[in-house]
């Protein structure tokens, strides 16, 4: 017995014995003819798929490493890495710069063993650490706060959970998106309607870095196409993007349960992805580019994951939304890896050294942001405060709420403590109007602060009568709902009798706790300034 020779081409047929045929051994025998045909043909067959599969490798290789070099030009980790520099090397007592993560299950790989070692927040630490901390020089810990079953609508508890110790994460890494963008939250309008996916991202963004955190961003992972029920759960109406009362058919809901996956070609192959949760993912993208955060795009990877194993391979049997141990490998790990493979070959970009014309924080279709100011400011009415200035210590000195009302404040102590944090003063001021137009007889009552004292400057103006002037300044105080003012000064041009001005646009009175200014002619605009102190 002898191997036969395998040659590197593709016979056009496969030989057959007759019955007639002599036994025969052999390179060349009739025996072996069938047996060199095959052998041929697997050869060849075997030499085409090793072809194929390095250009597949090669083409995987180079795509990953112009989409891992596409993050790395947005400034990397501004925060953390001025932090970073910042750090006293060798100096004792200095505390450990913090990684959270905060998501859903997937965010605590909730079909896989060992989260601590396993989840995304652990193998971002694992590569950060392996890549970017050389040596260890740097004291860096992580902490999981990811909540199973939970949306975005979660972070708040989270946060206030992960932040109840005092200690805030130098950076967050999020995994959203898999609950988010099922058909419940979709087309109930939690992905992107009023107040959903897309604000509340973007809320909970801007509180990790008034925090002083930087935020990475992760698209998500698909769920199974075939196991998951695309159907609208009974009882929820469909608000987004066409309002259907429950229940709501499958042919009713956005996509239709039919047409929730399409088809993609992805490098050749053709894969199953859903609508949701592409169009979820590029809104992530969206908000990333928005908020300047960095984004590491874990569907791509995932998307290669399925292209080459097929969606089985990437769950376990039961499994709809929680890849297995070989899909977190495949999406999460490698992803993160890329990312810091090539930080760690290219080099760090610097954050952009330019600077906004206009911060842009808020605005609405009504109220637009405003362009016409070198530096403008707009709230974006999500915080109790529109704007505040601080102190060194944190202390607000100044507050504009988000009706208007300024107050200041100030302290008696320069260096404050825990155990001795000093006293404090505030004032309250803020411009009242409570309509366009008061009627004859109609009023408008300004409460004021109990114990309190106030400066009230009161102007009015009738386009019933053009050439009336009414204006007066008081002081007026409260003591336990007694109130009582005196005018510092006046100015009335609307008559007089016996010598006595007519007051004829507003009068004064008091009721208990407020100042009561009520309107005597029809069409009068009464425009009050208050300044007290208290708040």
């Amino acid at each position: 017995m002898a191997y036969l020779p395998e040659s590197d081409e593709w016979p056009e047929g496969v030989y057959r014995l007759e019955r007639k045929d002599k036994v025969e051994g052999g390179i060349n025998g009739v025996s072996n003819k069938p047996l060199r045909n095959l052998a041929d043909r697997t050869y060849f067959l075997k030499k085409r798929a090793e072809e194929l599969e390095k250009k597949a490798d090669e083409g995987i290789k180079a795509t990953n490493y112009v989409r891992a070099a596409s993050g790395a030009g947005i400034g990397l980790l501004p925060k953390l890495m001025g932090k970073l520099t910042r750090y006293a090397h060798g100096k004792t007592g200095q505390a450990k710069f913090m990684f959270y993560g905060f998501g859903s299950s997937v965010g605590n790989v909730a079909t896989v063993p060992d989260k601590d070692t396993n989840a995304p927040i652990a193998k971002f630490y694992e590569f950060f650490n392996r890549k970017i901390n050389l040596g260890g020089i740097y004291p860096i810990a992580f902490k999981n706060h990811s909540v199973d079953g939970s949306t975005v609508d979660r972070f708040d508890s989270a946060w206030t959970t992960a932040t109840a110790d005092g200690t805030y994460p130098d950076l967050a890494l999020l995994i959203y998106g898999m609950n988010d963008f099922s058909t419940a939250q979709y087309n109930a309008g939690q992905t992107f309607g009023n107040n959903g996916f897309t604000q509340r991202i973007r809320n909970l963004i801007r509180k990790i870095k008034e925090a002083g955190g930087d935020v990475v961003l992760t698209t998500t992972p698909h769920p199974h196409s075939k196991r998951v029920k695309w159907s609208m759960p009974s009882g929820i109406d469909q608000s987004w993007p066409v309002r259907v009362s429950a229940p709501v058919s499958d042919a009713d809901i956005v996509p239709s349960a039919n047409e929730s996956i399409v088809t993609v070609d992805w490098r050749g192959v053709q894969i199953p992805a859903s609508v949701r949760y592409l169009r979820g993912n590029d809104d992530i993208r969206k908000i990333a580019t928005e908020m300047k955060c960095l984004l590491i795009d874990i569907e791509t990877y995932w998307f290669d994951a399925v292209a080459q194993y097929g969606e089985d391979a990437l769950f376990d049997e039961v499994e709809v939304v929680h890849p297995n141990k070989r899909g977190h490998e495949l999406s999460f790990w490698r992803g993160f890896e890329d990312f810091f493979e090539n930080c760690r070959g290219n080099g760090y970009v610097a954050p952009d050294a330019g600077h906004d014309d206009m911060l842009t924080v808020g605005g609405s279709s009504l109220y637009p942001q405003p362009t016409r100011a070198d530096i403008d400011l707009m709230a974006n009415g999500t915080r109790e405060n529109a704007f505040a200035v601080r102190d060194q210590f944190s202390r607000a000195m100044v507050r504009r709420i988000q009706d208007g009302t300024e107050i200041i404040s100030g302290y008696s102590s320069s260096s404050p403590t825990g155990s001795a944090p000093g006293y404090n003063v505030t004032m309250t001021r803020k411009l009242i109007i409570d309509r366009g137009l008061f009627q004859n007889g109609s009023f408008i009552d300004i409460p004021l602060f109990s114990r309190a004292t106030a400066k009230i400057f009161i102007e009015a103006f009738s386009g019933n009568r053009t050439m009336w002037a009414q204006a007066s300044e008081l002081m007026v105080s409260n003591r336990e709902g007694v109130v009582a003012y005196s005018v510092i000064a006046s100015i009335d041009t609307t008559g007089t009798t016996g010598g006595i001005p007519d007051a004829r646009l507003f009068k004064i009175s008091t009721i208990a706790g407020a100042l009561r200014i009520t309107a005597g002619t029809d069409n009068t605009v009464l425009k009050i300034y208050f300044e007290s102190f208290g708040s």
